[in-house]
């Protein structure tokens, strides 16, 4: 089943704090490139951008 295994969803929460991090590079900061800071409906629940947030909105937003 699709992220039905914990490694595919840490593997993507990893990927977004890779991505995080490369939004605070110079060239993305020149082309004003930010994270969305508002709270994902369904995962306010959760410290924002913490690992469990992050679960939460890969398992509502990832689609096949």
């Amino acid at each position: 089943n699709y992220l039905h295994h914990k490694d595919d969803i840490k593997t993507l929460i990893e990927g977004l704090k890779i991505l995080k991090q490369i939004l605070v590079t110079k060239t993305m900061k020149s082309m004003s490139a930010q994270l969305n800071n508002l709270f994902f409906p369904g995962c306010e629940g959760y410290k924002f951008f913490s690992d469990d947030y992050l679960e939460c909105y890969v398992r509502h937003l990832t689609l096949t």
